[in-house]
């Protein structure tokens, strides 16, 4: 492997990053690598409605439970796929998924690879954000 084809880098956020603008701007890469669908924009009004108590609830969720998950839907599955942040124990760090949430019987193989090609553009979207913003923490791998 090349140096140019190196491991790519993952980060994850303090708990301290977390605020309405920051949920926005995630919120934003979610529904261009996800869709737009319904669920990102009803979140989105939340945020902008009450962006200090969404913030709030998803601080406490982590707080409280290491995990928060909002249910906002995709172009693959419109009401069951979901936004989660959870702990990393390992880095003590939070990370940021997109989870398509396919029924375990999917059968489809095209519904199957696009679900995984969005998860890993997501990835990849919020990993440069979070490096390029200067809130995130490098990942231990």
């Amino acid at each position: 492997m090349s140096e140019k084809e190196q491991t790519p880098k993952h980060f994850g956020f303090k708990l301290t990053s977390l605020t309405p603008d920051f949920l926005g701007k995630v919120l934003g890469i979610y529904g261009s690598c996800a869709g737009n669908t319904s669920g990102v924009a009803q979140f989105a009004q939340q945020i902008s409605i009450d962006g200090d108590g969404i913030t709030e609830q998803i601080r406490k969720e982590l707080q409280q439970m290491g995990c928060s998950d909002r249910r906002i839907g995709s172009t693959i599955e419109p009401t069951n796929s979901k936004l989660r942040i959870k702990l990393s124990p390992r880095n003590n760090l939070f990370i940021i998924r997109f989870v398509p949430n396919l029924d375990s019987d999917e059968k489809d193989p095209a519904k199957k690879d696009a679900a995984e090609k969005m998860e890993a553009n997501f990835e990849t979207q919020i990993d440069e954000f979070l490096a390029s913003s200067g809130i995130g923490v490098q990942l231990k791998e």
